[in-house]
């Protein structure tokens, strides 16, 4: 991915009358010489097309497409020399991909049918799962993983799908939620009682992850979620660059007081990288905006676009990678993390 690679879309719904603001952001970071991040933001929508009918007006009816959700995703890839960035890439392309030709996502904007259409989401990530071993074997290297962090919103309802330490938060009333769990292992020992975050040994199981989708692994595990949202919330999904850089206070107070998902992303990787930037930092951030803040001037202007948007390249196999026990991230002393044997 190049640097500062983005993208913004901003459009108003009919029913309800909410306005959704997005953007995404990614940077490779002061230090790294390559961005093993990848991030897409899709826009979802019901259309049909009809090439032919008897009914007069019937075509300008029914294809102009209405809005039905919106799909944020980020992954970082974990390893280096450019191993993470093709495993974030082939996970990231193919889910695109799963969502855009197979998912009944539809299904996603009536709770009655959610059983089908968490079942097809999780159909789709062991896709990802599959197509990350099946680039494993081509690369001889059975340690690509990479984290992955989905949103789906079908207004008011949001589902999360999570593997690995990148983020999801709610942003509600001033406040910043964190909605995911991080999947790493000083986190999993904090849960059981068996370490602090004040002791010596977190900060190096932190950099240690049980779950991630990985070329060495047959299955997923994600964790899923279902939350409702309400006007003028906003969900937020990053990688590990935001928040071990830049604090939560930090977060809240960008999206407090930016007008626009574009200028509080720009705020925050602008922030990462003042404070050091020792990592890539990848940020996607969606607004829900209600009527009365829109005529009030928040959510800055508006454009529409339609279908699942996937600005990747197509992943070719790598066929000079290194092979280790584990997969690491280690440039130019920034700290390593891996993938834990013992969650294989």
């Amino acid at each position: 991915m190049n640097r500062n690679e983005m993208h913004q879309d901003i459009h108003q719904r009919e029913e309800p009358a909410i306005w959704r603001d997005s953007f995404a952001l990614s940077d490779r970071g002061n230090l790294r010489g390559s961005n093993e991040d990848q991030f897409l933001i899709g826009v979802l929508r019901r259309e049909m097309s009809i090439p032919q009918t008897s009914v007069d007006g019937l075509e300008d009816a029914v294809t102009s497409p209405t809005e039905d959700g919106v799909l944020m995703v980020v992954a970082d890839g974990v390893s280096g020399n450019g191993e993470g960035a093709y495993a974030s890439r082939v996970v990231v392309e193919t889910l695109g991909e799963q969502v855009a030709e197979f998912v009944p996502w539809t299904a996603g904007t009536d709770r009655r049918q959610e059983k089908n259409f968490l079942e097809w989401m999780k159909r789709a990530l062991l896709r990802c799962a599959s197509k990350l071993r099946q680039a494993g074997v081509a690369t001889e290297n059975r340690d690509l993983a990479t984290t992955l962090t989905v949103a789906c919103v079908f207004w008011p309802n949001l589902y999360t799908f999570h593997l690995g330490d990148s983020r999801a938060y709610r942003l509600r009333g001033g406040k910043l939620e964190q909605l995911t769990t991080d999947h790493t292992v000083a986190r999993k020992f904090c849960d059981r009682g068996v370490l602090n975050e004040s002791d010596a040994d977190f900060d190096r199981f932190d950099q240690v992850l049980w779950n991630s989708v990985h070329a060495g692994v047959e299955t997923v595990r994600p964790e899923i979620q279902y939350h409702t949202l309400e006007p003028g919330d906003g969900v937020l999904l990053c990688t590990d660059g935001l928040y071990r850089t830049v604090d939560d206070v930090a977060i809240r107070a960008a999206v407090e007081e930016e007008d626009s998902s574009h200028d509080t992303c720009q705020r925050l990787v602008k922030e990462v990288l003042l404070a050091g930037g020792l990592d890539n930092v990848t940020i996607a951030l969606t607004r829900f905006h209600g009527v009365d803040a829109i005529s009030a001037g928040a959510g800055g202007g508006r454009s529409s676009s339609g279908g699942v948007e996937l600005d990747l390249p197509v992943a070719q196999p790598r066929t000079e990678v290194s092979r280790a026990s584990l997969a690491r991230r280690t440039p130019n002393g920034s700290p390593s993390r891996s993938v834990a044997e013992s969650a294989r």
